[in-house]
């Protein structure tokens, strides 16, 4: 029986690694209108703060934020297929960039 050898995918040399952005766009009416004033809203993990929320927006925007602010959801209690049950609880972010400032969003 003859011997196989392993071969293993070469690497790109020049090859970028793109982290996935912890921050999604929330889209409402509200929040499109908002974005003519160069404000926009994401909804962000539990966990981050609003100077982790800037960092990762300039990392990805290539644009500094003037203010971060933060909203916390609460959670809500629901009845799904006749059976209650609750919402998770959620957090938002709004970023108010400089005036004349800004970015595509996708989603």
């Amino acid at each position: 029986m003859a011997k196989t050898k392993d071969v293993k995918p070469k690497k790109a040399k020049d090859a970028k690694v793109v982290e996935p952005s912890l921050l999604k766009s929330h889209r409402t009416e509200k929040s499109v209108s908002l974005e003519s004033a160069s404000v926009y809203t994401f909804k962000l993990p539990l966990g981050m703060n609003r100077v982790e929320v800037a960092r990762e927006f300039e990392r990805v925007h290539k644009v500094k934020p003037l203010k971060v602010r933060m909203i916390n959801l609460p959670s809500k209690w629901i009845i799904y297929r006749g059976r209650p049950g609750s919402k998770p609880l959620r957090r938002k972010a709004m970023v108010y960039l400089p005036t004349g400032t800004s970015i595509s969003i996708q989603g």
